[in-house]
């Protein structure tokens, strides 16, 4: 007994420091609930660490991870094409990458309006269950062996290609027939849906709007409303679609109808499953609000390093911003009074969307600050 009783004193202290010590960050966790930035459709995002330093990645369900070369460069990591076994750690947990593409990510960046340092795509949520909640702005990330749904959810067929997720969907145009197909889910995409060129060239798609002021020179033939969004036993009225013109990159795709984005997705808890090939979605207090497009006739983009600086790139003749004296090259310094940069151009985008609204506009062109009134009008 005086063995044990003479080692007793160490046996204790070990154990002190054992629950002392902080537990680690488990890599699969059983379900882990991570913040996300979201607002009114705009692409998620969620905060990491690399190494210590805190990084912006975007969620995008229909591309490869990936991380910015600049981003790289600054943690000193090895230089190259691609990065090997990066350690991501998220709030909840830790996961680890095995590979990580290396990429000029300031286009995109520019693009979304948004600081972009990384990409957690498709390699990403095979891996998981991954549940958005857009109402909550939350991402919960579930186990794919011990993953159980909530009762109240409607599972659609999910087909995974290449790593991208494709549901079945039913388009109507307005005034034409019914449109079935396969359509991918894109948490990076802000509208509503895209039709791919071939498809629309197939089915006719004459639109008569002007080419959309929101989209790259000739990337959208033109943006119609529709009658009609069917998806997973819901139908969703008046969406937005957008067609595309491309003869090239994914918007040319031969082989599937379209995109859904997230003015379609942000209105369910929507709840990817690959390893069961379904999509589970769930209504939220955002479905049945109406889709809302531009309705200024101006296409921004934001500048700088800080992505503050808003400037006009375009203007559509006859439209509202025409009829308020904008010109391409303005740059919008502030509205109704509030900076550009604390109202950041996602924001900024959503008030120009608004049917009727009248904003005072400060703009700056050709080193003078001058005054003008946008009365923005629906233009589809």
């Amino acid at each position: 007994m005086r063995p044990f009783l003479s080692s007793l004193p160490a046996f204790l202290g070990l154990a002190a420091s054992v629950l002392a010590a902080p537990a680690p960050v488990p890599s699969r966790p059983a379900a882990a609930r991570i913040p996300i930035e979201t607002d009114g459709g705009s692409a998620p995002f969620v905060r990491g660490l690399v190494r210590g330093a805190s990084f912006w990645f975007l969620l995008d369900t229909a591309s490869p991870s990936s991380f910015g070369r600049k981003q790289s460069q600054a943690l000193g990591l090895p230089d190259g094409p691609s990065l090997r076994d990066v350690a991501i750690e998220l709030p909840g947990f830790m996961v680890a990458m095995p590979s990580l593409a290396v990429a000029d990510l300031d286009p995109r960046q520019i693009a979304l309006g948004h600081r972009l340092d990384g990409v957690l795509g498709s390699d990403f949520f095979e891996r998981f269950v991954a549940t958005f909640d857009f109402s909550a702005k939350t991402l919960t990330l579930a186990d794919q062996k011990t993953f159980r749904p909530r009762g109240r959810a409607h599972a659609l067929p999910l087909t995974v290609e290449a790593g991208l997720p494709y549901i079945h969907a039913r388009v109507t145009p307005r005034g034409g027939k019914a449109l079935d197909g396969e359509f991918l889910v894109d948490t990076a995409a802000e509208g509503a849906v895209t039709l791919f060129s071939p498809f629309a060239s197939r089915h006719q798609l004459l639109p008569p709007p002007p080419p959309s002021p929101a989209g790259s020179a000739g990337a959208m033939q033109a943006v119609m409303r529709g009658e009609t969004l069917e998806l997973g036993g819901e139908t969703l009225r008046e969406p937005v679609i957008a067609v595309s013109a491309a003869t090239s990159g994914l918007l040319s795709d031969a082989r599937h109808a379209g995109r859904l984005g997230m003015d379609v997705l942000r209105r369910f808890r929507l709840t990817l499953d690959p390893s069961r090939k379904r999509l589970l979605l769930e209504k939220n207090a955002a479905f049945p609000e109406p889709f809302d497009y531009d309705a200024s006739g101006l296409r921004v983009q934001p500048q700088g390093a800080d992505l503050t600086t808003l400037e006009v790139r375009s203007v559509r003749p006859g439209s509202p911003g025409a009829q308020a004296g904008l010109r391409a090259g303005d740059v919008i310094l502030a509205i109704d009074g509030h900076p550009v940069g604390e109202i950041t151009p996602h924001g900024v985008r959503r008030l120009f969307r608004r049917d009727g609204k009248e904003y005072a506009l400060s703009i700056l062109r050709e080193g003078a600050i001058r005054k003008l009134q946008l009365h923005c009008r629906r233009q589809i």
